[in-house]
């Protein structure tokens, strides 16, 4: 005679939770991409590096890009903004631990993007850094309006000091 010995355990709750999950991650990756905002939690302690789906696309590399290699990641800062971004974790403290940083990202086909960094460095006991969970976001827009808006001002003064001159001559 033969004999199965087996459990049955019911798994419903467990794949309705984790289709809950799914709904929610896609659903943070759609308003993250929408925003043009991207996370990162790089755990040096675990030698751990997350972000969102949309974060190499931000920064302008290739989406099989390992986050652990620094030197690629920072080849892409643009020469000019390259010792701000990379020193910009390296100013927090642990009683100032949070930092920002705008630099530029050069892109493929000569673009560039603007990008904001806002973060928060955590320390261990020995005050080694240990962890850095942040955004970045697309700022290029805003950095275009800025521009605009001081050639404007500019442009303004100079034809005021322009005015000025043909009055003082005219006179």
């Amino acid at each position: 005679p033969s004999r199965a010995i087996g459990t049955i355990t019911d798994v419903t709750e467990r794949k309705e939770l984790q289709e809950k999950l799914r709904y929610a991650t896609e659903s943070l990756n759609i308003a993250q991409t929408a925003a043009g905002l991207a996370t990162f939690d790089f755990n040096f302690r675990r030698n751990s590096r997350i972000c969102s789906d949309n974060f190499h696309t931000l920064l302008g590399i290739p989406p099989w890009t390992k986050l652990d290699d620094l030197n690629l990641l920072m080849s892409r800062v643009h020469p000019d903004d390259a010792e701000r971004s990379r020193n910009a974790p390296l100013e927090a403290t642990p009683d100032e631990p949070s930092y920002r940083c705008e630099y530029r990202v050069m892109l493929d086909g000569g673009g560039e993007r603007w990008i904001a960094e806002k973060a928060t460095v955590s320390w261990g006991p020995s005050g080694e850094m240990t962890r850095i969970t942040g955004a970045i976001v697309d700022i290029t827009e805003r950095k275009h309006a800025e521009q605009a808006t001081l050639d404007a001002k500019l442009s303004a003064e100079a034809a005021n000091r322009a005015k000025s001159n043909f009055l003082a001559n005219v006179s």
